[in-house]
């Protein structure tokens, strides 16, 4: 199944205490279940879980290309 079938991707920045760490892509709702927030922040679950590292901040791009911090859930 492709991206676009889903809608919108969204682009996102991981950080952890020292900085940036990594960066990736995600779908705007899968199933009308998960919104790209959400799917960002499970995924820095994993991440933390996989590599030992936390994730304290999560930015996403907008539509204007500006970077905005993606609130906590």
């Amino acid at each position: 199944m492709s991206r676009e079938s889903f809608g919108r991707a969204w682009d996102y920045r991981f950080y952890d205490a020292r900085g940036l760490i990594t960066s990736d892509q995600y779908p705007d709702g899968i199933n009308g279940t998960l919104d790209s927030n959400e799917l960002a922040w499970r995924a820095a679950e994993v991440f933390q879980k996989d590599v030992g590292i936390t994730v304290t901040r999560i930015e996403r791009q907008n539509k204007a290309g500006d970077w905005e911090a993606v609130p906590v859930l």
